[in-house]
């Protein structure tokens, strides 16, 4: 398991929920939309993901669950969980082995301009 959270700002928020709907599943063959959940209070918005995709190296399946939260004109909070993929190694975990459906296939799409970031993400691994 792997975290990944990061306040990203000058970004529309509609606008990277999409890209990245459309990028990770785009990223694997066996990549899929699971689910979603949208919240909005007043001028707070939550959006919740969650993909899935096949691992052939694992035999099992991968999950990553993406978390938008905006605030008004407040900076996006994007927080992304990589689950599965281990059958008790460590090293086959989603973030190592598995980089179509990862943590860091996140990051180097919250990071493609125009985003400017207050503080890197970081990954903090279980």
């Amino acid at each position: 398991m792997a975290i990944f959270e990061k306040t990203i700002r000058n970004q529309n928020f509609d606008t990277l929920l999409r890209k990245l709907e459309h990028a990770i599943p785009d990223s694997s063959w066996s990549a899929e939309l699971e689910a979603g959940s949208d919240f909005k209070e007043g001028s707070a918005r939550c959006s919740v993901r969650v993909f899935e995709r096949y691992s052939m190296v694992g035999g099992n399946r991968l999950s990553l669950t993406l978390t938008l939260f905006q605030n008004g004109d407040e900076p996006i909070r994007l927080s992304a969980i990589a689950a599965g993929g281990s059958q008790a190694v460590r090293e086959a975990s989603a973030t190592t082995a598995h980089p179509h459906l990862s943590i860091q296939g996140i990051h180097r799409l919250s990071n493609r301009r125009p985003c400017s970031t207050s503080q890197a993400g970081t990954l903090r691994p279980e």
